[in-house]
């Protein structure tokens, strides 16, 4: 078939069914025929998986995501898609840098914060660098439910307890 929306919504059903191949696939022919419709990365996101290449359309979406950041650097919003389409493929430190990048542009934005410190944090989950403390520590005061900035800094503060008390492995 001929319609994106189609098989964007057969993409989603392959996710919920279990079968991550299908839904690529199904995601990478909505891609194909909607290759400007950026919202399909994050349902693709659901069915990637480390070391599997995207098929041609998502690659296509991925490397156009790229080429737009290189084109308008000062544009905060292509970096965010930048960090999406780079952690999406699993390089956890290229979407830290463009969050980072994103976060220094627009630093008002409490989502380009909340994915700037969950992909610091990313990048060592069992131990949170001093990094991600710091930053969800600033997101927990713009948004104090956040229930992401709870865990890690729970987390931060139980491993240094343990640190301190000298149980830590």
């Amino acid at each position: 078939g001929s319609d994106p929306e189609g098989w964007r919504r057969l993409g989603r059903s392959y996710v919920v069914l279990g079968r991550p191949a299908d839904a690529r696939r199904a995601y990478g022919r909505a891609a194909q025929l909607a290759p400007d419709d950026l919202t399909l990365l994050e349902g693709y996101a659901d069915a990637a998986e480390p070391g599997v290449a995207p098929p041609p359309g998502i690659a296509a979406m991925i490397a156009s995501v790229e080429k737009d950041m290189l084109a308008t650097p000062d544009d905060p919003r292509a970096w965010v898609r930048a960090g999406f389409a780079r952690s999406m493929q699993g390089d956890r430190s290229g979407a830290r840098d463009a969050y980072a990048r994103a976060h220094e542009l627009d630093p008002q934005r409490p989502e380009v914060l909340a994915a700037y410190a969950a992909s610091e944090y990313a990048l060592n989950p069992q131990q949170p660098s001093a990094r991600a403390v710091e930053l969800y520590g600033r997101l927990l005061k713009t948004n104090p439910d956040n229930g992401s900035a709870l865990w890690v800094l729970g987390q931060a503060a139980q491993v240094d307890a343990l640190r301190q008390t000298g149980t830590a492995s």
